[in-house]
């Protein structure tokens, strides 16, 4: 299946594994022998019939089960270097005014070598955009300890400032790999947005957004509040763009 699996993405194909949550391995990697004790059907706990009732209504789509293809994640500057183990819980929809595809579910990573790694559960956010933006890292100071001083190191990149906004600047670290273009793509609209906004973490991969708040699962709240914030910034962006092309 694995090797089916990765056959297919190399040829543009797209492969969804279910049902191995019923299942019950000797280990924890994606190709281990998983056996079918007992196939019945689990019981969602209520932080998953939040979900699923909040999906149903809104004409989303929610799956609970474990899903180890984390393959696209790892295109994002943040997971090169943390490990993805998998997803689950994966809220999926499409901002209808905008036609921005995104995704929320719970994330599984290591930061760390061997042994010594921390697992984190963390809840993540991805907009795939319906036009090319330039490729970035937005953080807030002090978010998750060390991560600009290892990307800089890595990529050579450096903050950018922007001596108009001082106080973005000063609570909001940003960098990528062409400054001229981020600098272009950074309208004052923009900037001032992310200045009001309880932004941790927003970063491009060219294509697509991946956003979240915290190194933890998100309540149904918290999950809500990400949804909301995610159609600000889509729009904000898409508005941003028509107005450079104008």
């Amino acid at each position: 299946l694995v090797e089916f699996h990765r056959a297919q993405e190399n040829t543009g194909g797209k492969v969804l594994i279910t049902g191995l949550s019923h299942h019950v391995s000797s280990s924890t990697h994606n190709r281990a022998l998983k056996i079918d004790l007992k196939p019945i059907k689990s019981k969602l706990s209520p932080r998953q019939e939040r979900l699923k009732d909040f999906a149903e209504k809104n004409q989303y789509t929610y799956e609970s089960n474990l899903n180890w293809d984390t393959s696209y994640l790892q295109n994002f500057q943040f997971f090169e270097i943390r490990p993805i183990e998998l997803k689950s819980n994966c809220l999926r929809g499409v901002h209808e005014e905008s036609g921005v595809q995104w995704e929320i579910a719970d994330v599984t990573f290591s930061e760390g070598a061997s042994f010594s790694a921390e697992v984190f559960h963390s809840t993540v956010m991805t907009l795939k955009l319906p036009r090319a933006i330039p490729k970035f890292i937005l953080e807030k100071e002090g978010f998750f300890d060390k991560l600009f001083d290892r990307v800089m190191a890595f990529t050579g990149y450096k903050d950018i400032d922007f001596q108009l906004y001082p106080s973005f600047s000063k609570k909001i670290l940003l960098m990528g790999e062409n400054e001229a273009e981020i600098r272009k793509f950074f309208q004052p609209a923009l900037i001032q947005f992310f200045e009001k906004e309880q932004v941790q973490h927003v970063e491009s991969n060219g294509e697509a957004l991946l956003v979240f708040n915290k190194l933890k699962l998100a309540r149904t709240d918290e999950t809500l509040n990400v949804l909301e914030f995610s159609k600000r910034l889509s729009d904000k962006i898409l508005n941003t763009q028509a107005t450079l092309k104008n």
